[in-house]
């Protein structure tokens, strides 16, 4: 979780210094330099949709991220000092570094860009990512001097440890540690919880799905007939699937979870490629169609993880 956040400090320097017009940018182009991709794209990918078509907009998905983890990791912290005093000093310096980004770098950044002074802002988070740099260092090396006592200790906290475990042999590791980082802490320590977390992203991103197809049909009728197969079944995903899925799982019946989400897998697979193929049949048309496409693989995708974490509880 620590190099994931240094990693998306990383990120946010490197957005702010692309800059090509909201009609052609693509996450892709974003973060096709980044020393972190697979972390870039998924991070973008999993943000507002209105705030993936600017540099700015960007930028401010991957600072609530580090917000998010940054807040995370004070949590992780202040659990551990209370179970293990003995670490209280070498961490106190993090601990309080990490209540800064939450409360002031963070905040500071945010409104900078908000008042359209980018530069400010690169200054801001360029102190950021220093601090973070030394704070992983830290953080490693009290888990390897305290190895002992902080048992499953990675970066910080046993929350990172089974995320690792769970998503060590997935196909799409990278899109399953990232996904799961993002989710609520409290979901993260259990196979049912971790499934709940990928479960309710695969819903973002059909609900987002379905918002993009709707403004492209309005925008350009010819693409209508090709899409409505797939319009119906993202809502059938937010609607029907998702909700009933949730409901097995919460009833600890993860075979019919597990049948549930079989089958919006499938169908999910059959989307994406009418997706690619209809922005490949109307490339003129569909400026920027790679956002959309984008989000139908990670739906696919998204569904084969929590399948992969539901085997976890058959």
């Amino acid at each position: 979780m620590m190099k994931s956040l240094g990693s998306l400090v990383s990120i946010f320097l490197l957005s702010m210094i692309i800059s090509v017009s909201a009609q052609t940018y693509l996450i892709n182009e974003t973060c096709n330099t980044s020393t972190y991709n697979n972390l870039c794209v998924s991070t973008l990918e999993l943000g507002p949709q209105k705030f993936q078509l600017t540099p700015k907009g960007l930028s401010l998905v991957v600072i609530n991220s580090v917000k998010a983890k940054a807040t995370s990791i004070v949590k992780d912290i202040g659990n551990v000092i209370a179970l293990i005093p003995l670490v209280e000093k070498p961490l106190s310096q993090c601990f309080e570094f990490y209540i800064e980004v939450v409360n002031d770098y963070i905040p500071k950044g945010v409104e900078a860009l908000e008042n359209d002074d980018p530069k400010t802002a690169f200054e801001i988070i360029s102190k950021t990512a220093v601090g973070a740099y030394e704070c992983e260092k830290i953080l490693i090396n009290t888990g390897e001097k305290f190895a002992d006592l902080l048992r499953g200790w990675k970066g910080i906290g046993a929350q990172s440890s089974l995320i690792t475990k769970t998503c060590n042999a997935s196909t799409y590791k990278q899109l399953c540690v990232s996904t799961l980082e993002l989710g609520p802490q409290k979901f993260q320590l259990t196979p049912k919880g971790q499934s709940l977390v990928v479960i309710n992203s695969v819903k973002a991103n059909a609900t987002s799905i379905v918002k993009d197809i709707e403004i492209i049909v309005a925008l350009i009728p010819l693409v209508e007939e090709p899409l409505s197969q797939c319009f119906k079944f993202y809502n059938e995903v937010v609607n029907d699937y998702i909700p009933r899925g949730v409901e097995a799982l919460e009833n600890d019946d993860p075979k019919t979870a597990i049948e549930i989400i079989s089958k919006a897998a499938v169908r999910a697979y059959k989307c994406e490629k009418i997706l690619i193929s209809t922005g490949e049949k109307s490339a003129d048309l569909l400026k920027g169609w790679k956002q959309i496409g984008g989000s139908g693989k990670n739906v696919y995708r998204l569904l084969v993880i929590a399948l992969e974490i539901l085997n976890m509880l058959a």
